[in-house]
């Protein structure tokens, strides 16, 4: 049996109820800015840093041990139709290689380019063993 570990963005909430049911352990990334908590304010801000290929600083993680787990589940919501911002940070500063990979996502809207765009941050080592989007969120 592999062992899987849950890495998961979420903003207002929707993704911690998708996640609350899952087995642990679980890591939830955090950014260093806050966000604001107005949604209109949050789809200009945020669709308008997606849209120009901004960067959105995560927190530090603590040791989390990466290497120790067979797959990586990351659950996260999608943004302007594409991979929300704190999740690529995240790929980016830590590079997962080599595991089995499951994809989560939460949407409102349109799913977009977000899943092809989440294997684009993936190294090509991995395997996405597993896609869902969960629309409505």
């Amino acid at each position: 049996m592999s062992n899987e570990l849950v890495i998961y963005y979420s903003l207002n909430n929707h993704v911690r109820k998708i996640v609350a049911d899952m087995p642990e352990p679980k890591v939830e990334i955090t950014t260093v800015k806050k966000i604001s908590k107005n949604k209109v304010w949050q789809m200009i801000s945020l669709g308008f840093l997606v849209k120009s290929n901004k960067k959105l600083a995560i927190n530090e993680l603590d040791d989390i041990g990466l290497e120790q787990y067979d797959v990586i589940h990351f659950v996260t919501p999608i943004w302007a139709g594409k991979v929300a911002l704190p999740l690529q940070a995240f790929l980016e500063k830590y590079p997962i290689k080599n595991k089995q990979v499951k994809l989560t996502m939460s949407c409102g809207g349109g799913v977009g380019e977000s899943k092809e765009a989440f294997l684009k941050l993936l190294d090509d080592s991995n395997e996405l063993v597993a896609f869902k989007v969960i629309a409505g969120q």
